[in-house]
């Protein structure tokens, strides 16, 4: 029944007998409801009774609100009510009886925000990371190129000489995959996502360590050998990646990673990547991340340790908060 037939249903009965020796139906809309987000709909059951007479009809609507939900089935006791935003609502049941005499009553719906769920990735040897490394004048079939280097405990990203080797200048690069990303469902809004990465205390891959070691020509300045993270927007393995291998990336979104003036035991912790792993999503793939120098020039070296890592708290690790919509 509209609302104008229910108006038109008053008037008539109204006509019929006089309303002060009626008594007007009892309605209640039954108990407050709370609804935390994602889940959007509710369920009111409303109660009508009438002591000298019978109830005819019965009318959902909404008071207020954040905004116009839907009533599913407005006429029914019973109904569902969809379309909520995080908000307080107030609805109304409303009912009439035979002898035009009405009665209402209001339910409130308090709709609560999704709750922030934490993701953290920190995986093991399995984890997805490798080195890539190339040396000048090497091009022989055991070149450095051409190698992978997918199970070592460091990742690095820097430019050096081999001229002891006769290779003169090379470099490296480091990729990374945190793949239970793909796990966050697709209707998660993603709030924060902070990567940490943890120094090493020797190396026998790059005994000299960062940049800054005894003799260095960079003295104190830490922005000698700031990195860069790029999003990876090709395929990759770490069980196969080489320099020649190694898969395109965007400087779209890049986030810096500070410099140090640490020989060893370097931390990067909480760096900011949130765009990254939005654009990441916007484009539908996951395949990590690149680090890589700011500036690729001589003597500059970071490490950092790898998911081989033998301490298992010095893996890299990905902290991401979302919500569900």
């Amino acid at each position: 029944m509209t609302t104008l037939s229910l108006l038109v249903l008053i008037s008539t009965l109204s006509c019929n007998k006089d309303l002060e020796l009626n008594k007007p139906p009892h309605v209640d809309a039954g108990d407050n409801k709370n609804v935390q987000l994602p889940t959007s709909n509710v369920s009111v059951t409303g109660t009508a009774s009438d002591e000298d007479g019978t109830v005819l009809a019965y009318l959902w609507s909404q008071i207020s609100g954040p905004n116009v939900a839907v009533i599913q089935s407005p006429g029914s006791l019973t109904t569902n009510i969809s379309g909520l935003i995080s908000g307080t609502y107030v609805f109304q049941l409303w009912a009439v009886d035979n002898d035009g005499g009405t009665g209402v009553d209001n339910v409130t719906v308090t709709v609560s925000a999704s709750p922030t769920i934490t993701m953290t990735l920190q995986p093991g040897a399995d984890g997805q990371d490798a080195l890539v490394l190339y040396k000048e004048g090497d091009n022989g079939a055991g070149s450095a190129a051409i190698t992978n280097f997918g199970s070592l405990g460091e990742l690095n990203y820097s430019r050096w000489t081999y001229g002891a080797q006769g290779f003169g200048e090379g470099s490296m690069r480091s990729y990374i995959k945190f793949s239970g990303l793909t796990s966050i469902p697709a209707n998660a809004t993603i709030l924060s996502a902070k990567i940490s990465f943890y120094g090493v205390a020797t190396s026998g891959f790059t005994p000299q360590g960062n940049s800054h070691y005894p003799g260095s020509p960079y003295g104190t300045d830490p922005n000698e050998n700031k990195g860069w993270i790029k999003r990876v927007t090709g395929t990759w393995d770490e069980s196969t990646v080489t320099w020649n291998s190694r898969p395109p990336t965007t400087d779209a979104s890049q986030v810096a990673i500070p410099g140090t003036t640490s020989q060893w035991n370097f931390n990067a912790v909480d760096i900011d990547i949130t765009q990254l792993v939005k654009d990441m999503r916007t484009a539908g793939s996951n395949e990590g991340f690149c680090l890589q120098l700011q500036n690729e020039q001589i003597y500059r070296n970071v490490i950092f340790s790898s998911s081989e890592a033998t301490d298992a708290a010095k893996r890299p690790k990905l902290v991401v908060d979302y919500k569900l919509q």
